[in-house]
């Protein structure tokens, strides 16, 4: 695709944006995960510990859709203010859905109400695609041990959140 075409469509940072959020939840907009029809069905599933595998399945596709693209952009906001910009914008927005997760957890008596911040910032870190890339690009792991890694981590968050009161 020539750069004039790519300039026509938008700058380097909305693209980035849109790419993403394509690629990672299907469709694009500033609207919360816990909006999107497939996160209300997994946050709606009785089950707690089938609600978690669901949630690593659907973090699973996600990820590798889209981590290359997280890649780019924070590469481009090295040097492009406006994309920079749209990444802190982004990863505000995935703060307010781990908050949102870190809620659900403590609605299903996963964690502590004094935890709630705490664990929003540990599921950030933990679904992200900073982890899927280190286990499974850089380490060679397979999706396979990845998900038991990932579900471990969910299931037990209480335990692994390392603040005891």
């Amino acid at each position: 695709m020539s750069v004039p075409t790519v300039h026509l469509n938008g700058p380097k940072h909305a693209l980035l944006i849109a790419a993403f959020e394509r690629t990672f939840a299907g469709d694009e907009g500033r609207h919360s995960l816990a909006e999107r029809p497939a996160l209300i069905e997994i946050m709606s599933e009785p089950d707690t510990d089938t609600a978690i595998a669901r949630y690593v399945d659907f973090l699973i596709d996600a990820n590798q859709r889209s981590a290359g693209i997280v890649r780019a952009m924070l590469a481009a906001a090295d040097s492009d203010d406006e994309v920079r910009a749209a990444y802190l914008d982004l990863e505000q927005r995935r703060h307010r859905d781990m908050t949102i997760a870190a809620g659900w957890f403590l609605d299903r008596g996963r964690i502590r109400a004094d935890q709630v911040a705490l664990a929003a910032d540990v599921l950030g870190l933990l679904t992200g695609p900073d982890p899927w890339t280190h286990f499974t690009v850089v380490r060679g792991w397979d999706v396979a041990s990845y998900r038991v890694w990932l579900i471990a981590q969910l299931v037990h968050l209480a335990e692994n959140l390392g603040a005891t009161s």
